[in-house]
């Protein structure tokens, strides 16, 4: 017998086990059966304990959680037993506590319609000075010319520029108080392994040579971001998570600053644990760092 799973025996005096031992060890055979209803019956308190959570409890649980929930879809043909009925409880328990807000929006919209979406919020856009009764840090209208990045993300549902309410649409137009943008990306972005990369002719002589285009057909296409999914469902949705246009000064500043770290990073960004860009040099077997991109 185990001596760690004996904890009934082990607590005897010396004296009972040594009785014991003479006689064959019958009170030994009687604690063991002991022993393992005592294994039973923890178990089963454990899983009782797991039940109360919508990840760890048993299949037969998740009807009844759905119902506290009042899912009404739980019972619908749509939804096959196991997982699917689980993850249908777990999102509605998640959309009840966030009601209201725009990571709802975001996560509604994949959940229904499988496209990436981010949700931006017209009041976050405009511009403010700063207020004497309240703590709202200003956003001031002037644009930064410096910040390359902020510069070619105006227009995009990741524009962070200050803009004053539109008042000329009777609507209210797009950068009000109560509007609520949903921008959703119905477009894939589909990796490429081991491309062969080709020369671009260039009439600036200073670039000649330098610039690449990864197409299997030689097209001068734009190069597309593989999403990352997020780490907490919370985590607001940012450009590293949808589908969209690569921007180079993003790259650019993630690679300078993996320089300025030697290579130490989080695992996080475009060249963290899954590179959104990988560079093989003549064929060889290891890609290039991100550093000596």
């Amino acid at each position: 017998m185990n001596p760690l799973l004996e904890r009934f025996y082990q607590l005897l005096p010396g004296i009972y086990k040594s009785y014991d031992a003479i006689q064959g060890e019958p009170l030994r055979a009687l604690l063991a059966l002991l022993e393992r209803e005592l294994q039973i019956l923890e178990a089963d308190t454990d899983q009782l304990y797991d039940d109360w959570f919508i990840e760890t409890c048993e299949d037969w649980v998740v009807p009844y959680i759905g119902d506290l929930l009042d899912a009404q879809t739980l019972y619908s043909r749509s939804l096959r037993q196991g997982q699917e009925r689980r993850a249908f409880v777990a999102n509605t328990m998640g959309y009840r506590r966030r009601k209201g807000t725009a990571i709802v929006l975001e996560q509604l919209a994949i959940d229904i319609s499988g496209w990436h979406g981010r949700a931006v919020e017209s009041l976050n856009l405009l511009a403010r000075s700063p207020g004497l009764t309240t703590a709202v840090a200003p956003i001031p209208v002037t644009v930064d010319l410096r910040q390359s990045q902020q510069l070619e993300q105006f227009g995009t549902p990741f524009e962070r520029g200050a803009f004053t309410a539109e008042v000329r649409n009777r609507n209210g137009g797009k950068y009000t108080l109560a509007n609520v943008g949903l921008f959703l990306w119905r477009l894939q972005s589909y990796p490429l392994t081991r491309v062969t990369a080709r020369s671009i002719d260039l009439p600036s002589q200073r670039w000649r040579g330098q610039c690449y285009t990864f197409s299997p057909l030689g097209i001068d296409g734009p190069l597309f971001n593989q999403p990352q999914t997020k780490a907490i469902a919370t985590e607001p949705t940012r450009a590293i998570h949808v589908p969209d246009l690569l921007n180079r000064s993003a790259l650019l500043n993630e690679i300078q600053q993996r320089r300025a770290t030697r290579g130490l990073s989080d695992g996080k960004g475009y060249f963290g644990m899954l590179p959104v860009l990988q560079i093989f040099v003549d064929g060889q077997t290891d890609a290039l760092s991100p550093e000596q991109i």
